[in-house]
């Protein structure tokens, strides 16, 4: 017969940043979180505009 003590691991996600803050992120904007004892933290990307290289894929369109 149990004596109705039971042992369990439970794991608890605490949410960093609240989904209004990931909504209102502007383009080019992202957060970043690296491994080990970092914190999170908000980044801006620069836009490179690049030169074409090779033409656009054209589309086949079956008969």
């Amino acid at each position: 017969m149990r004596s109705g003590i039971s042992i369990s691991n439970q794991r608890y996600q605490k949410q960093i940043i609240g989904p209004s803050e990931i909504m209102h992120l502007n383009d080019l904007e992202a957060f970043i979180r690296l491994p080990g004892n970092f914190p999170l933290t908000k980044i801006k990307l620069d836009y490179k505009s690049r030169e074409n290289v090779a033409d656009a894929i054209i589309a086949k369109y079956a008969v």
